[in-house]
């Protein structure tokens, strides 16, 4: 049974529509990348602990840091270096005036034992970067005993573990992977022409499917 000219306009509409946002996300990706290469040219400084809190923090910018590491609780998420499996280690600190979490990207290590002396290394400066991603599962992370080693970081069940909200930013040392992935410019600059590529690749896709309608239409008259 051949399609009717409906379900054909219905089918090739929604086609397109779904291109044309898959082209629109990967110029929205490109355009986050610039904005990260264009933020990194400012630097903000803070001078006191008690500068720091949800108001004051924002992505990517630079700040002086002086809040104190829990040595006793902290986190080792797995990483990735020189494809090599390695543990980031993340510091727990709290902010004296209102009680929220900080989490601090401290650097990594590839033996769990190192990550006390890691622990002792207080950066003095630190970049904001936000908490982004997620791990699809069906079950939160069950947190027993410190360290906590995790895959990802879910701040609904930290917060739950700390009992204390978590700043949706971590602070990333120098030493970080995280830091040095954010400010790898030619990842970057690759990253941007790789999502205007996928960006015209989409487009292109959505032509093609509006040119194979009109020759599926033109076949039923």
């Amino acid at each position: 049974m051949r399609p009717s000219t409906t379900s054909i306009y219905i089918i090739s509409s929604l086609t397109c529509f779904c291109f044309l946002l898959l082209s629109i996300w990967q110029i929205q990706r490109a355009l986050e990348k610039y904005q990260i290469l264009q933020i990194h040219q400012q630097t903000g400084t803070v001078t006191s602990a008690a500068d720091i809190s949800k108001a004051t923090v924002a992505p990517y910018q630079k700040q002086c840091f002086n809040l104190e590491i829990d040595q006793k609780r902290y986190l080792l998420i797995d990483g990735i270096q020189n494809r090599q499996s390695v543990y980031r280690v993340i510091g727990i600190s709290q902010i004296p005036t209102s009680k929220d979490i900080v989490l601090v990207d401290l650097g990594w290590t590839s033996q769990k034992t190192n990550a006390q002396k890691i622990l002792k290394i207080r950066p003095q400066t630190i970049e904001w970067i936000p908490i982004k991603g997620f791990l699809l599962t069906l079950q939160r992370p069950v947190h027993s005993s410190w360290p906590l080693h995790l895959n990802h970081i879910d701040r609904t069940s930290l917060e739950k573990t700390l009992k204390n909200p978590i700043i949706p930013f971590i602070a990333a040392s120098q030493e970080s992977l995280l830091y040095q992935a954010t400010h790898d410019e030619k990842a970057h600059i690759g990253g941007i022409a790789r999502h205007i590529s996928y960006s015209i690749q989409f487009l292109i896709f959505g032509i093609l499917c509006i040119t194979y309608r009109n020759h599926l239409l033109r076949n039923k008259s």
